[in-house]
């Protein structure tokens, strides 16, 4: 194993078999940390780069075995289960460790490059049927600059096809040292309107437009995505809007939705977080359709992808 490959970085999950990360049967990997606070995020366990420790009651035997292995005191056992005190805890993984059933966990595990891509390299067979190949996510997984670019070479080195999923707000310097090792550059635009996006996700869109610019001239398939957000960007003028702008970029052909779900809420209440869009529902297939027409009528590709 070379240095490069013996570089760590922060990693949440590997999943295998996606079918919606990039053409093809792909592996995801997802990498730890990200620099912004969507209200709809889907794994909100992915926030810090450290990770996060997370209870769920459902398989909490409340033995009180996570208290005496605790070396903070940062646990306590109440009549409703455990009651954890976040600020005390620092993740060491003690209490994980020791407590049956998986009911507590901490998100994040340290990895090397050579470690992420021979699991990886195991799913090779479903890449070469299928065209697939392995997808960086997050969280934001160029905020981990270095080591993201670092997977995507040794993934290259090894005839694997790579894509990212990106956020956009990172440093350009990181964007543009994985743009090389790229085939696929999947980048999310959220909205147009700059104060509306910082007011639901904690930034402005002038880092995340800026770098989608410079991108699209040097980044080979560069597929904009829209995660299309009920009372945030569903509307025909939001989605035109967002639309327009990307047909007028050079270099880019093709714009995805991603309907809004609510898979990660159940994630909140194992974070002691609140889900700030409880009761909203997902679109109907018939408006996700009326307004793919919209993106289709300025010359974009577009799909829905679940």
């Amino acid at each position: 194993m070379t240095n490069r490959e013996g570089l760590t970085g922060s990693v949440f999950n590997i999943q295998r078999y996606s079918l919606h990360d990039g053409p093809g049967i792909r592996t995801t990997v997802f990498l730890s940390g990200c620099p912004l606070s969507c209200r709809w995020c889907s794994n909100p366990e992915s926030k810090s780069i450290s990770g996060a420790l997370m209870h769920n009651a459902k398989t909490c035997l409340r033995c009180g075995r996570c208290v005496q292995s605790c070396p903070h005191g940062a646990i306590t056992l109440t009549a409703d289960g455990p009651e954890l005190d976040r600020l005390a805890c620092d993740l060491c993984g003690l209490c994980a460790d020791n407590w049956p059933r998986h009911a507590l966990k901490i998100t994040a595990r340290t990895m090397s490059v050579g470690e992420v891509i021979e699991e990886v390299k195991n799913d090779r067979p479903f890449y070469r049927r299928s065209g697939g190949g392995m997808t960086l996510s997050g969280g934001e997984p160029l905020l981990q600059g270095e080591f993201a670019a670092e997977l995507l070479r040794a993934a290259r080195k090894a005839a694997i096809n790579t894509a990212v999923e990106t956020c956009g707000y990172v440093p350009w310097r990181n964007l543009e040292c994985a743009i090389p090792y790229l085939d696929y550059l999947l980048y999310d635009v959220k909205h147009i309107d700059s104060a509306k996006h910082q007011l639901y996700t904690g930034v402005s869109t002038q880092t995340i437009l800026e770098n989608l610019k410079r991108a699209a001239l040097l980044a080979t398939h560069v597929i904009v995505r829209v995660p299309v957000i009920p009372g945030f960007n569903d509307t025909a003028e939001e989605i035109r809007a967002i639309a327009n702008y990307t047909a007028g970029l050079e270099g880019i052909a093709a714009l995805h939705l991603l309907p809004y779900h609510r898979h990660g809420q159940a994630k909140y209440e194992q974070l002691n977080r609140t889900y700030e869009l409880e009761g909203i529902s997902p679109l109907t297939a018939e408006r996700e359709e009326e307004l793919a027409a919209i993106v289709r009528e300025t010359g974009l590709e577009c799909r829905i992808r679940g």
